[in-house]
């Protein structure tokens, strides 16, 4: 499976803005987030307007002001982040060949219910997975990043 560029930057951008409020630093800036993140300032603006309009996160203007979670961690999904962002989940397809023979399509009919059938335990395993998994995840390896360049 693959997401897109701007998925990745939002889940990114979602994780880092979740693993702030967890340390109660609240002001996250569109700056900050892209030099925290090394995402170009244009492309994130425009991420963090999608996150937005999905209501995932909300902003507030003037010097305390920065960009925060809408929902807590624990109601955002992988799923529902890349269904906001890249609009669709990939399907796993396999194509016939040129006028197959009957063996041939029922060879490939049982390789495409195989496909379906790994297709819809990864949604399932994605509408299961939650920001506060991905931030508890961030977290532990932001610790040991921390321990070893002690």
């Amino acid at each position: 499976m693959k997401i897109t560029r701007r998925c990745d930057y939002a889940l990114r951008t979602l994780i880092y803005i979740a693993y702030r409020e967890d340390l109660r630093q609240y002001k996250i800036t569109t700056k900050e987030l892209a030099g925290q993140l090394s995402i170009p300032f244009k492309v994130l603006s425009m991420v963090l307007v999608q996150l937005k309009h999905g209501k995932l996160i909300r902003s507030s203007r003037g010097a305390q002001g920065g960009y925060f979670l809408d929902k807590s961690p624990n109601d955002i999904t992988l799923y529902e982040v890349i269904l906001l962002i890249d609009g669709a989940v990939s399907n796993y397809r396999h194509d016939f060949s040129a006028s197959p023979t009957n063996d041939s399509v029922n060879a490939v009919q049982s390789i495409q219910s195989a496909l379906e059938q790994v297709q819809n335990r990864t949604l399932d395993t994605m509408r299961k997975i939650t920001l506060r998994e991905l931030v508890t995840s961030y977290h532990k390896l932001t610790q040991e990043d921390r321990s070893y360049s002690i």
